[in-house]
């Protein structure tokens, strides 16, 4: 009986999880997607890093994305003999990790890469100021889900429900 009232509250708390995500993501559209060149001298200018927005082009919904990582690359460079530097002719780039509530139209893509049929996509990511102005973008090109991940699923209702997808690309641009 006790494993029939657990599997009616995660099934709850999911529900609850993607309703909420789904509220959250058309709440805030930006004021203005012209870049603008922000002071970082004055701090309602700087770039908000709770003000994310997301595009992927080429897909109409995505869901709501609560947290980013993998933005950065890297060039290899060793000493040479004559104590100069020698640098790599290639930059290494992780995988981009979104963790969120994701759209169906998501799991569709990833389930089409598995299937053999893979789309490249690009994805802009803007960071916003206090004026609600896009400060700064990066776009990945030649995106590509190579995984997707459910949390841990609890009863404990401090719990919360958060998936996680992981993306290959070629390389990114910053602009502003």
């Amino acid at each position: 009986m006790w494993q029939k009232r657990c599997l009616a509250w995660i099934g709850i708390l999911m529900a609850g999880a993607v309703l909420g995500a789904l509220a959250v993501r058309g709440m805030s559209e930006p004021a203005s997607l012209s870049p603008a060149d922000f002071n970082p001298n004055d701090p309602a200018d700087r770039p908000q890093t709770t003000v994310i927005n997301i595009t992927f082009r080429g897909l109409s919904q995505y869901g709501q994305v609560f947290m980013l990582e993998g933005i950065e690359n890297t060039t290899s460079a060793s000493r040479t003999a004559s104590g100069s530097y020698e640098i790599s002719k290639t930059t290494n780039y992780p995988p981009l990790v979104m963790h969120g509530v994701f759209h169906k139209l998501m799991r569709d893509w990833r389930d089409a890469v598995i299937k053999g049929n893979v789309t490249k996509r690009t994805v802009d990511v803007d960071l916003m100021n206090s004026k609600n102005q896009r400060v700064l973008r990066v776009t990945f090109y030649n995106v590509v889900p190579v995984k997707f991940s459910l949390p841990p699923l609890s009863v404990d209702s401090s719990t919360r429900y958060m998936e996680r997808m992981e993306f290959v690309y070629d390389y990114f641009e910053i602009t502003n």
